[in-house]
């Protein structure tokens, strides 16, 4: 009885923190965000401040997941994440949790997102205050990530575009290598393990595995589009051959996990 009870408990609680988190982003939106605009007329400190405010609210939300009992987090290499500028941030997407986890992580980023979030009821008042980059069809987009990372900015996207299958990775998109391109940014690669898999595309809240998900993140060494020179001079090669380079790190990564390090928990 006792594996019957716990699933049904984390149904539940699963139940709770969705209502939790689409609730809090509600009142950031109708309270929270008017009040921070009152009082920073500057918009560079509007932002940080904003981004600042979100990043406490969902790192108080992964608190809940655990203490729930829903998730457990692990994080190797965080340190890494210490005194980023300017740096593009990808990343695999296994969960539907990962967007919301690396703001946990990082008190300022700009994350590029889909422009359906624009249009949800909950999420479109924290996706416009903190200045996230929504994809368009002419990638102006990729033209407005290359600018917020010469100014300073760290940007994170997934290259996979959506969440990847089940149990393997979809094809990357060029646009985090036409980005680096482009801007002559770092990569900072970050791995995304989640066993059993949960929240993955096409997955209903409601479905979730017999026993609680361990999300792991790990940071990787930054990656230099410099390494490549005689790429540089076509971008439309470069772009090409980048994304497969980084497709093959992943495969990689993936495959043959680290086993010589310690992660820490969140």
């Amino acid at each position: 009885m006792r594996p019957a009870l716990n699933r049904i408990w984390r149904i539940f609680a699963t139940g709770f923190a969705f209502a939790f988190f689409g609730c809090g982003a509600l009142f950031l939106s109708l309270f929270c965000f008017p009040i921070l605009r009152q009082l920073y007329q500057n918009q560079a400190q509007l932002k940080r401040h904003t981004q600042h405010t979100v990043h406490h609210v969902f790192r108080f939300f992964f608190w809940m997941l655990k203490v729930l009992g829903l998730l457990q987090l692990q994080v190797t290499g965080r340190e890494k994440l210490e005194n980023l500028r300017g740096t593009l941030i990808i990343a695999n997407h296994p969960t539907l949790l990962d967007y919301v986890l690396f703001v946990a992580l990082m008190p300022e980023v700009d994350c590029v997102v889909k422009p359906a979030l624009l249009q949800n009821f909950f999420l479109r008042g924290v996706v416009r205050a903190s200045r996230y980059i929504p994809t368009t069809d002419d990638h102006a987009w990729m033209e407005e990530c290359s600018a917020r990372l010469k100014s300073g900015c760290n940007v994170i996207l997934f290259p996979e575009g959506t969440r990847s299958n089940a149990y393997s990775l979809k094809p990357f998109r060029r646009s985090a290598a036409r980005i680096a391109g482009e801007s002559g940014a770092a990569i900072l690669p970050i791995v995304l393990t989640c066993h059993p898999p949960t929240l993955m595309k096409g997955q209903a809240w409601y479905e979730i595995p017999g026993k609680k998900p361990i999300l792991a993140l790990r940071i990787c060494d930054l990656i230099w589009p410099s390494s490549m020179p005689e790429e540089a001079a076509n971008p439309w090669i470069f772009a090409r051959k980048f994304t497969k380079y980084l497709e093959l790190f992943y495969d990689t990564e993936l495959r043959s996990p680290k086993t010589d390090e310690k992660p820490a928990a969140f």
